[in-house]
């Protein structure tokens, strides 16, 4: 294999497209003995479906100062933990994810986006990484919060748990259908975060699918369709979204994101020996750093062939319910697209 390599990606905004453009080369220093570099090869990932400039949020300067002070005092944040928590700007995401949501919609997705980066660095980084016990309190605690009836949950005490608890008070007034995806997706999610801690894919004998699959679970994707379907006021019947063309549009949408995050995040994640990425799986496989990218790359264009596939098997349930559903399906490519153009100019 391969000495490790530090990525340093190229990229520049367009200021009159309001589009991030990366370059097509990037990069490669290896610290080996003779110190050599290298060039890799980045993939476009601005092709096809994802190839539209990200619209965004009108209201995105008003949640954002708002949102960024409420965050401040809860979590308490010191001056450079603030400076970080702005450069990461969760108002942009939101409002690149939800360019039609109005002002409490987005502050929601705002807000719950917060709660799920300081919730996930805990297991990632933090005191729970190698804490299974402490790790699967903190998973109960939380999904306690879910209910119908009021409960008392301590700013001082656990700031976390409080800031999830906002977002859902706020979330459970929607319909009986929409609370009961949340909530699944929400167990769903804090479970394959507490499977990671202590975990680690190194070694493991993992296809891609089966990575891909892990990551379903696990990237925190799913609550947010179902947080967009509460904030842009996106009503369908679970017989629709249950549907395999449905599915198959949104499993779409979570791989376009993982992948796109671990091609963008690989130099990061070399920095501080993470395994939990596509590039280092398919380079524990025998393959070249180079190699690894273009097969990530690949994987990406076939996620967008699955889309259009998915497209010509999709039932016609009439005007109504379709017009909902060809704003879901926006919404979820407009999470791609939004992710993908957030990452080259935050701090994450």
């Amino acid at each position: 294999m391969e000495a490790p390599e530090t990525l340093v990606p190229i990229h520049a905004h367009d200021a009159s497209t309001n589009r991030h453009e990366v370059s097509s080369t990037s990069q490669a220093k290896n610290h080996s003995a003779n110190d050599a570099a290298t060039t890799i090869i980045l993939p476009d990932l601005f092709v096809s479906i994802m190839s539209p400039s990200p619209r965004l949020n009108p209201l995105y300067e008003v949640v954002r100062p708002a949102s960024e002070a409420f965050t401040k005092e809860l979590l308490g944040l010191d001056a450079a933990s603030f400076k970080k928590h702005r450069r990461v700007n969760f108002s942009l995401l939101a409002s690149m994810w939800m360019p039609e949501a109005d002002a409490e919609g987005l502050r929601v997705m705002v807000d719950w986006l917060t709660w799920v980066f300081f919730f996930d660095d805990l297991f990632d980084d933090g005191e729970l990484r190698d804490d299974p016990v402490g790790a699967q309190a903190e998973a109960e605690a939380t999904l306690a919060l879910m209910s119908d009836h009021e409960q008392e949950v301590s700013r001082e005490l656990h700031p976390l748990r409080y800031l999830f608890y906002t977002t859902w008070v706020r979330f459970r007034n929607v319909l009986l259908a929409l609370q009961t995806r949340y909530r699944k997706c929400i167990e769903e999610y804090i479970t394959g975060v507490v499977r990671q801690t202590g975990a680690s894919l190194v070694g493991a004998d993992i296809s891609v699918e089966q990575y891909l699959h892990w990551r379903r679970k696990s990237v925190g994707l799913r609550p947010c369709h179902a947080l967009m379907e509460y904030a842009c006021g996106i009503q369908l019947p679970d017989y629709v979204l249950a549907h395999p063309a449905v599915q198959e549009c949104v499993m779409v949408s979570i791989d376009l994101v993982s992948l796109q995050n671990d091609i963008l995040s690989y130099r990061k994640e070399l920095a501080s020996c993470g395994t939990q990425n596509i590039i280092h799986i398919l380079r524990r496989q025998g393959m070249t750093t180079q190699q690894a990218f273009d097969r990530a790359g690949g994987l990406t264009v076939t996620a967008i062939r699955r889309w259009h596939l998915a497209q010509l098997d999709m039932p016609i349930w009439g005007e109504e319910v379709d017009r909902q559903l060809q704003r879901y399906l926006q919404g979820c490519l407009d999470s791609c697209i939004g992710s993908l153009n957030w990452r080259l100019v935050s701090a994450v």
